[in-house]
């Protein structure tokens, strides 16, 4: 075997090494995304029958980067939402989502709590997840990012 073919082997050889690692260490969560996550509120106090807003913004996405990524909102472990869609009839009673674009190159998904009352109290939680897709087709979700904020009710 002559070394130029050799060498030809090896690098082949050491290109599928290499084209493995990265792929397993992505399957396993070291590669990091760089996307971004903040959930915020005016006030994490609120009074009894007002309601209550949450922010989960993710700063660096249009409009249209929004579909590479899941979003899901939380209350107190309860799943509401997935993007902005709620989830049942019962759950639209209670709350309500809109997304919105405050500037160029910045999402976020407002959520609402309405009529606040004693047992809403506890936390608001955003759950962002990256999509994978192989030929058009989700292959996983890898969670990028998770933030909360509180709900406190002031009185009575």
């Amino acid at each position: 075997m002559t070394l130029s073919r050799y060498v030809s082997r090896w690098t082949t050889g050491e290109q599928r090494i290499f084209m493995t690692l990265l792929y397993f260490m992505s399957m396993q969560g070291l590669v990091r995304s760089t996307i971004t996550v903040n959930v915020a509120s005016q006030s994490t106090w609120v009074n009894y029958g007002d309601n209550y807003t949450a922010n989960c913004n993710i700063p660096g996405l249009d409009a249209l980067e929004i579909s590479q990524l899941s979003v899901k909102w939380f209350h107190n472990g309860q799943h509401l939402t997935s993007q902005c869609l709620l989830l049942s009839a019962e759950i639209k009673q209670k709350y309500s989502c809109i997304t919105v674009t405050p500037e160029w190159n910045n999402i976020s998904l407002l959520l609402t709590v309405k009529n606040i009352q004693k047992s809403d109290a506890g936390n608001l939680t955003c759950e962002v997840y990256e999509r994978f897709t192989e030929n058009e087709t989700v292959v996983r979700n890898e969670l990028v990012g998770v933030k909360s904020v509180p709900i406190q009710i002031r009185g009575r």
